[in-house]
């Protein structure tokens, strides 16, 4: 995963008077941006951004002590000890976004946007190792996608890359109007419209129309979108609307621009044979799941609307891996004891829960392994949470999975309709679950991790990693 990039002179005192509309006097560089006075790098602007439940302000002088080139706050804290430049603004989270808005604008950079109910931190990732070989290429940080990290990851972004890569996430419906707005993007991507957040939203259409406010921000430019989407069509409609320019389609329908023409998946990889433009292409994907595939399309797209060569391009999807939390296998050798860790555990939907257990159904453990499921809840679905969860016993029951483990309130409900021989054990607290797994391990199990991100099955993932079990023979 991308590092902070760091630079001699990201910022300089003038850029950032203008940017905020200030006449400060002092001189400066700075080489990077931060929020977080925890995080401070020596030369850093610190923005001390007021929340809920903290003040910056009260953490500024943490942040000049470790080197930070200047702060940007909205009051002189008391017993400021440190004499480096200090800007005074009414609002500090309307500074940042005003830093953000002046990196966009002095860029001559590729700017691309995604948006999606799943996958857009995997496709960003994806097509951030994928464009670094073709120039300069910043892209968002983690999952800094919100109201606050968009224009923080902006901020960082260096005046003379090629290309900006950044997520932009939502709960509620107007977000991603206000984040469009700032990165003005060249090329919007749109990976699928499913069954996630319906918690602030009556139905899938609100979550499409909220989703297709990424066109919002832009002047011309082009579309990316999913042609089997039952969104398609109005997902291409407000792109019309907001006079996109082009719009580029992926999936396996007929008319796709970049066309899945078959697939197959095995247990350590998928293969795929795609038709992009009239152009065959066949190449075969280092992980597997029906999720990665779409994922390699969404980049062809990309690589389609930048005019780059998809058969270079595919060459490189070859080449890549899952991350930590979607998907990053870890094989776990001890003395007399190995087994593989799935680590999907960053976030959860149905849908990409859905996918996550078919590539776990996929897998042939060697010799007298299993295949050992832990879930935890799929959060922020609403009045349908119970349902969404109980489904996805049709998934479980009959496939290859030979025990599930449970953690969270509508996951128990789940375990009690399994099949006693597939219940392991449900306990709401992760890590005790991980700790009561760990003795039941045998060689050559594979377990697979997902929930949401709230769920904290991470802490699952960390154990296993760490735990001292007992060797067997």
């Amino acid at each position: 995963m991308q590092k902070n990039i760091r630079l001699k002179n990201l910022w300089n005192s003038k850029e950032i008077n203008t940017a905020l509309n200030l006449s400060n006097s002092a001189a400066w560089i700075a080489s990077g941006v931060s929020i977080d006075s925890r995080k401070i790098a020596k030369g850093d602007i610190f923005i001390a951004i007021v929340g809920p439940k903290f003040d910056g302000n009260q953490f500024t002088n943490n942040a000049l002590e470790k080197g930070a080139a200047a702060a940007i706050v909205n009051y002189i804290p008391r017993n400021l000890r440190r004499k480096r430049p200090i800007l005074i603004v009414k609002d500090t989270s309307l500074a940042l976004k005003k830093i953000g808005e002046a990196a966009r604008k002095r860029t001559q950079a590729k700017i691309i946007t995604i948006t999606g109910s799943v996958g857009k931190t995997t496709t960003k990732e994806l097509l951030r190792e994928i464009l670094e070989k073709e120039g300069s290429t910043t892209a968002t940080i983690g999952n800094l996608n919100n109201q606050l990290g968009l224009p923080l990851s902006l901020s960082r972004m260096p005046k003379k890359s090629d290309f900006g890569i950044f997520e932009l996430g939502m709960n509620k419906p107007g977000e991603i109007s206000n984040l469009t707005k700032i990165t003005k993007p060249d090329i919007a991507i749109i990976t699928n419209i499913e069954k996630a957040h319906l918690k602030f939203f009556k139905n899938l259409r609100g979550i499409a129309l909220a989703k297709s406010e990424i066109f919002k921000g832009m002047k011309g430019g082009i579309g990316i979108l999913n042609r089997d989407s039952k969104f398609y069509g109005l997902l291409k409609k407000e792109a019309i609307k907001n006079k996109i320019q082009r719009i580029v389609t992926f999936g396996e329908h007929k008319s796709s621009d970049v066309r899945l023409q078959h697939y197959t998946l095995k247990s350590q990889s998928s293969e795929c044979v795609t038709i992009v433009g009239k152009k065959k292409i066949t190449y075969d994907l280092g992980s597997t799941g029906k999720h990665w595939i779409i994922n390699s399309l969404i980049i062809l797209a990309t690589a389609l609307a930048l005019k780059l060569n998809p058969e270079n391009i595919a060459k490189r999807l070859e080449k890549t891996k899952p991350i930590t939390g979607r998907g990053k296998k870890y094989n776990i050798k001890l003395k007399n004891l190995n087994f593989t860790l799935l680590d999907d555990s960053y976030n959860a939907c149905p849908a990409s829960m859905e996918a996550g257990i078919q590539v776990l159904d996929n897998m042939k453990p060697k010799a007298n392994g299993r295949c050992i499921a832990i879930l935890g809840d799929m959060l922020e679905l609403g009045k349908e949470s119970n349902e969404m969860h109980l489904n996805l016993r049709n998934n479980l029951i009959g496939s290859n999975i030979d025990l599930v483990f449970t953690s969270g309130k509508y996951m128990k409900n789940l375990y009690k309709v399994l099949p006693k021989e597939m219940r392991g054990v449900h306990n709401n607290n992760p890590q005790e679950l991980a700790k009561i797994l760990a003795p039941k391990i045998r060689k050559n199990d594979i377990i697979f991790v997902k929930g949401s991100n709230g769920t904290k099955m991470f802490k699952i993932v960390e154990t296993l990693k760490s735990i001292k079990i007992k060797d067997k023979k």
